[in-house]
């Protein structure tokens, strides 16, 4: 069991590594839109059994790689790789219209009212445990997850700027906190990368030991905390992109 899980697995990396680089595979090249060789064919091409085939090929349908069309049979999808904005809400309107050329865009969104974990506390400078608004977004093209969004506000600066309310905000939260009479002045943004977890690969659909960028951007109006966002992005379809100067964004 353990060797049949295995090979499936290479035959998915050389599968996964064949679309990113156009490479062919079989005599086809897996380019954005070309089929992929049947399962006859990739049983032939990789001398292994039918299941070991459908175990790859369902890790790349997992990851968004491949999808099913019709007649057409397997059709490679091969995300493209786009702009990920940091805490500059306007340029937002730039992502959607590159997704748009890719794909049809949309959000799934969500509020909840919780007690603040430690390191969230922390950078809020709040005490742990106390009430936090967290305005989750998870944003798709065509269904495929393409980031995760989770914005932390203390309660009482959410309900001062109506961000407490468990709807999307037309203007986005930054105007509503200008609205508030605190406008965002000053972030910290710290940048990292790791391994996704199982949960994150299910919720993102990544495939196993795949990279995700993590980006914490911390923001202030004056000295005082007003927000603190963790996006997590896929590092196979999001670059992060920063605008300079900020002011008058």
């Amino acid at each position: 069991m353990l060797q049949v899980v295995s090979r499936y697995r290479e035959i998915a990396d050389d599968l996964r590594s064949a679309i990113i680089n156009g490479r062919a595979v079989g005599g086809k090249e897996l380019t954005r839109g070309a089929q992929l060789p049947t399962y006859t064919e990739l049983e032939g091409l990789y001398n292994v059994s039918r299941e070991t085939v459908r175990r790859a090929v369902a890790e790349l349908q997992a990851e968004g790689l491949v999808a099913t069309r019709g007649r057409d049979g397997m059709v490679v999808r091969n995300p493209a790789v786009l702009p990920h904005p940091v805490h500059v809400a306007p340029f937002f309107t730039e992502w959607s219209e590159r997704a748009k050329e890719i794909g049809a865009p949309s959000t799934d969104f969500d509020m909840r009212i919780v007690p603040a974990p430690v390191s969230i506390a922390f950078r809020l400078g709040i005490e742990p445990e106390m009430m936090i608004v967290v305005r989750r977004q998870l944003r798709r093209i065509d269904g495929i997850p393409w980031s995760l969004e989770e914005s932390s506000y203390p309660l009482d600066i959410a309900q001062k700027a109506g961000l407490d309310s468990p709807r999307d905000i037309p203007d986005g939260t930054m105007v509503a906190l200008e609205r508030a009479g605190l406008p965002e002045t000053r972030w910290r943004v710290e940048t990292s990368a790791r391994f996704a977890t199982a949960d994150e690969q299910s919720l993102l659909a990544m495939g196993a030991g795949a990279a995700l960028l993590i980006c914490i951007d911390t923001a202030y109006s004056g000295d005082v905390v007003v927000r603190d966002t963790i996006e997590f992005l896929p590092a196979d379809r999001n670059v992060i992109l920063e605008h300079y100067p900020l002011s008058g964004r």
